[in-house]
Parts: structure tokens; C-alpha cells; sequence
């Protein structure tokens, strides 16, 4: 049992040495009539751990917790998802654009891919709602 117990662990630690920790943060525009602040950058900090060509996270949205996933598709290009608390989820891709060292900025665009019957009238014309178009997000990662 000892042999066994400490394989396993001795597999995690090699797991763990070889991925690479990230930690992000999406930029949020200001309310109406007000400045920038730092809260616009860390209301939606997430951390996430990368492994080969995925990544899997947490991120802070206000209160709550959102699950974050990637798919790098080579080293700038990445597809993500990420799923609310309220199980709504959103699919997206992105640009990495290496700053400096281990910092990027990383512009992308995310569907909401939440089921809405009304998207369509009897005509079978589209009436989308902005939350529907999409969102263009600009995010700071730093690599670790």
C-alpha cells in the first residue's frame, strides 16, 4: 500500500513540474459616468493550470465563480469556453500577443451560447439581442 501511495504521488509532483500555472484577468469598462479604476481590471481574476495544449481555471466574476476552459490551437491562437454559476456558457476564441517575458495581452471574442426561444420570429428572422451578438473581451495573463 506504501509502494502504491507513494507512486501516485511521485506521478502528481511530475504532473505538476511539467504544466504551468497562469493567472488572468479580464478588463470590465466602468459604469456609466464613471473613471477607471483598479477594480475594472481585478473584478474577474481567475487562475488556471496548463497542461500541453489545454487549461482549465477558475475566475472570479464579482461574487461568483466562473469555470474557464482552453484549447490552444498553436502557440497564440486558443479557443475557450467558459460556464457561470447559472450553467450559461459562452464559446470563444482568442489572440495571445506576448507583452513582455511571461505578460500577455489577450483580445477575444465570446458567444453566449444560451438557449433562447425567441431569437426567432414567424418570419424566421433573427431579432439577437447585444448579449446574444457576442462580447469582445481584452484580458492581462501573466505565464508562470
Amino acid at each position: 500500500m506504501t509502494k502504491l501511495f507513494l507512486t501516485t504521488l511521485l506521478s502528481l509532483f511530475t504532473i505538476f513540474a511539467s504544466a504551468q500555472m497562469m493567472v488572468t484577468s479580464s478588463l470590465s469598462s466602468p459604469a456609466e459616468g464613471e473613471s477607471w479604476a483598479v477594480e475594472d481590471l481585478t473584478e474577474n481574476l481567475g487562475l488556471g493550470y496548463t497542461m500541453d495544449k489545454f487549461t482549465v481555471g477558475v475566475m472570479m466574476n464579482g461574487d461568483d465563480y466562473d469555470l474557464f476552459g482552453r484549447y490552444s490551437l498553436n502557440e497564440n491562437l486558443y479557443i475557450s469556453g467558459l460556464m457561470t454559476e447559472e450553467e450559461e456558457m459562452s464559446l470563444g476564441l482568442g489572440y495571445s500577443l506576448k507583452v513582455w517575458d511571461k505578460l500577455y495581452i489577450e483580445p477575444s471574442y465570446m458567444h453566449s451560447m444560451s438557449n433562447n426561444n425567441d431569437m426567432c420570429d414567424d418570419m424566421g428572422e433573427g431579432k439577437m439581442t447585444e448579449e446574444e451578438k457576442g462580447e469582445l473581451k481584452l484580458s492581462l495573463t501573466y505565464k508562470f
